[in-house]
């Protein structure tokens, strides 16, 4: 199967916009700004400490604007758990807290920070973005209700990619079945799904949805 970066640039123009929610180190951020290099990369980071350091990293990619904030389905401050990399490089981090066995076999402690959630209704009213062709999720299990708090946002995005999970990681997460439902009862249809497995069996995947209006 192709890389999401062949199929993205099959499928959009390279003056896309893209809302990546989950900037981490900035690998992916910085493949999209090459590939959609006439486009914009609202990059968005909730972790302080991954925050500054992609400051430096993207400091003279013109393409790309970083946010410090978490998305979300409130706009308030809110809990964020990092993972046991006192940086939160592992990638790990949430908006929600660690189920009992993923604690004790994975991630080891979390560390809560406050931080300021924004719905992606204000995010795009904030920045004028009226059109948004790839929606990018990896926020760890809190995928679901950010797309749930947005659904009069979605007849306006053309592509989701989001990272889906099988078994229940964290405290109050919603599954797999549960994101491609809501999408497919909002004018979304699946057209790609790369799985990733582990010790655990089969449990997490990114999936590329598409809105089937466009």
């Amino acid at each position: 199967m192709n890389n999401i970066y062949d199929i993205l640039k099959d499928k959009l123009n390279s003056k896309s916009i893209i809302i990546e929610c989950g900037g981490h180190l900035g690998t992916d951020t910085i493949k999209l700004s090459k590939i959609f290099n006439k486009g914009i990369i609202y990059c968005i980071e909730a972790n302080i400490n991954l925050y500054d350091k992609l400051k430096v990293k993207f400091n003279q990619i013109n393409n790309i604007k970083l946010f410090n904030f978490a998305l979300s389905n409130k706009n308030k401050i809110i809990d964020f758990y990092i993972d046991n990399n006192k940086d939160g490089d592992n990638g790990a981090s949430s908006l929600l807290k660690c189920s009992d066995f993923y604690l004790k076999d994975y991630i080891k402690e979390k560390i809560k920070i406050k931080v300021q959630g924004m719905t992606l209704y204000n995010f795009l009213n904030k920045n004028k973005i009226q059109k948004v062709n790839l929606l990018w999720l990896d926020v760890e299990g809190f995928e679901y209700y950010i797309i749930q708090n947005s659904i009069n946002c979605l007849k306006n995005i053309e592509y989701i990619y989001t990272e889906v999970n099988f078994q229940e990681f964290r405290k109050e997460i919603k599954l797999y079945d549960d994101i491609k439902k809501l999408l497919l009862e909002n004018n979304f249809k699946e057209i790609n799904k790369w799985t990733q497995g582990g010790k655990f069996g089969e449990w997490q995947a990114n999936i590329l949805f598409k809105n089937i209006n466009y």
